[in-house]
Formats: structure tokens, sequence, C-alpha cells
């Protein structure tokens, strides 16, 4: 059986909202999407299920619109703090059971964080970190932070590694092989199988672990 869909409302488009709710539509799920602008909004009306033009800092039009239907909610006001805030209390008021939040800098995340909302979001800060991981190791194809110091990395094998078998690797014990990709096909890992240049590892592991074996290819 598969997973059941959950609808989403995204309340402000302008750059991040936008691409948030269209890859949210691609999924095919049910997305409102909410903004003042009614050129913002109208760029998206044939991408969307549903889009509305308001100010989502009134209760009563977020009601109207159906808000408190969708399951979800991502507020992408970040540069109005004050907005995002009174965005956030009506959600609650409504009876949005998920809310997510993005933030414009620390200051607003420590704000938006105490107001009890299921995640706060800095992605340009995120995206700075994930650029840095792979401007400063080649290697580093992609990485994914899962909390508690945990990452999984995606680490291209080089020409010079072409022929070694998995298990000369020495990954040590900190650091789990969750696999990895061959072109487009996803493969398991045996400590006899022979790696290719270009192939893929997926490791799981702690960030000082995963720096240390990552520096070494």
């Amino acid at each position: 059986m598969g997973r059941k869909r959950r609808s989403f409302v995204v309340l402000g488009l302008g750059s991040f909202g936008s691409v948030v709710a269209k890859a949210l539509a691609g999924f095919d799920n049910q997305v409102l999407g909410i903004d003042i602008s009614e050129k913002r909004v109208g760029d998206l009306a044939d991408m969307l299920s549903n889009v509305a033009i308001l100010d989502a800092t009134d209760e009563a039009a977020l009601r109207e619109a159906g808000a408190a239907s969708y399951d979800v909610a991502l507020v992408s006001m970040g540069d109005n703090l004050e907005a995002s805030i009174l965005t956030v209390m009506n959600l609650r008021l409504i009876g949005v059971g998920e809310i997510w939040v993005k933030a414009d800098n620390r200051t607003h995340h420590r704000i938006l964080s105490k107001m009890g909302v299921d995640r706060v979001l800095l992605p340009d800060i995120e995206m700075g970190r994930h650029t840095a991981q792979m401007l400063n190791n080649p290697a580093v194809q992609d990485y994914v932070a899962l909390g508690n110091g945990y990452n999984v990395v995606n680490l291209r094998v080089p020409e010079g590694l072409a022929g070694t078998q998995m298990a000369q690797l020495d990954l040590g014990p900190e650091v789990r092989n969750l696999g990895m990709m061959r072109g487009t096909e996803y493969h398991e890992v045996r400590p006899d199988t022979v790696l290719d240049a270009g192939d893929r590892l997926l490791l799981l592991g702690q960030k000082p672990e995963l720096t240390a074996f990552s520096g070494k290819l």
C-alpha cells in the first residue's frame, strides 16, 4: 500500500515558495498557493491545484480560502518577520496541523522556533553549507544532514581507485556503507565488490569521520 498523500498550502510565492509549491505539485500533491501579489499568484495559477490572492495575516481570509483543510503549511515570508508570525498564529487558530516556516536570518530563526512550529528553514545558510562541502572536496557529489551530527554523503570514486575492492577502502567502524550508484542503477556493496571510476558511494556517518574518509579519496 502506498503512502497517504498529504495536501499543502504554501503562503508566500516568492522565489523560494514558488519553487517548493511547483515541486510539490509535480509530485501530484494537492497544493494551494497563497500570496498578496496578483502577479505571483497568476504565474502559478495553471500549475497548482488552487491559488488565492489574499493577505495571509487576515485570519478570516485564510478560512474563506479553505486553508484549514490542508495537512501542512509552509510560510515563506522570510523577509517579513511580523507577517510570518501573524500567519503562523492564524494557521494555528484555524487548525492546520503541521507548519513549516522559512526564516530570513538566524534572529528570525530563533524567534520563529519559539512559536512551536514543526520546522524553521534557513535555506540560504543551508545551501551555503551544502555548496562549501562540495567545493571543499570534489569527491563529494551531494550530502544530506540527518540531524544529531549524522550525514549521508554521495562520494564519487576517482580514477585512481578503479579496480579496488570495497574492503580495501578502510571505512572505519563509524562509517556505514549504504550501497552505491553505478550510472543510474543502485547496487548493494559487499567487501569483494570491485569499484569503477565514477561509481558513487552512499555513506552514513558523523561529519568528522566522513570528512576524514572523503579526504583520502
